[in-house]
């Protein structure tokens, strides 16, 4: 199964811990071994031991490429081919700072900037990271109405040059708050973030992730990921 038919599939073949019940915590933990575990990188990462990390069972791993307009992962040519030398899939995710561009103009330079996708089973479609950021108000200055809109620009001139709608990476209190729990893009794949055993309440619009970040950097990565399906499904 291709990937974006396996992430829009994933609340089918795999219901989260609510809808299987508490009776049977042992299927659930099955399932979660049999997930793939990934990492992602930051731009503060610049010496990542691509194959240590290949060789502690990591499978995955989304690299920081761009942020805004102007910011480049410089690192991360190198990074990608490193990681995909240790034989893991990998991906590249973009740094949404709403204040600097427009979504479309990110969007070009973050495709400009390595978040292509070829579909070849080794490479993760591009991600956007949106969320909370110290140096500026919690939604950067914009309404629900800016913000839905900036993201919608953002993802239809990814799609429209990649023909795969972008994996969005965000929290759900964030989501909620500054989308005001917009439903608009439940075609997008979802990279949630939420550290902890178990992935609680969704952001609005979703039935089920397809990347969750459970946890905070062990050596040399900025997440802990796990892929809400199975290899084959990562590399499909």
């Amino acid at each position: 199964m291709s990937f974006h038919l396996k992430a829009l599939a994933a609340a089918l073949f795999f219901p989260t811990a609510a809808v299987l019940g508490a009776a049977i915590p042992f299927s659930e933990n099955i399932r979660k071994r049999a997930q793939p575990e990934g990492i992602s990188v930051s731009f503060y990462e610049n010496n990542v031991n691509w194959q240590e990390v290949a060789a502690s069972g990591h499978s995955f791993a989304y690299i920081v490429a761009s942020g805004g307009y102007g910011h480049q992962n410089t690192a991360f040519s190198s990074q990608f081919a490193d990681a995909a030398a240790a034989g893991l899939v990998r991906g590249a995710y973009h740094i949404a700072i709403f204040s600097e561009s427009s979504g479309a103009d990110q969007a070009n330079y973050f495709i400009s900037n390595g978040g292509n996708w070829i579909n070849d089973g080794r490479t993760l479609p591009g991600a956007i990271k949106v969320g909370y950021d110290t140096d500026q108000d919690d939604c950067y200055g914009l309404d629900v109405t800016s913000t839905v809109n900036w993201i919608r620009d953002f993802s239809t001139t990814y799609h429209a040059q990649v023909n795969f709608y972008p994996v969005i990476h965000t929290t759900t209190h964030w989501w909620n708050t500054c989308t005001g729990g917009s439903t608009d893009f439940g075609g997008n794949p979802l990279w949630i973030i939420h550290q902890g055993d178990t992935v609680d309440a969704l952001p609005s619009g979703w039935s089920d992730y397809t990347f969750w970040q459970y946890g905070n950097p062990v050596t040399s990565s900025d997440g802990k990921e796990r892929f809400n399906g199975d290899q084959a499904g990562l590399e499909g």
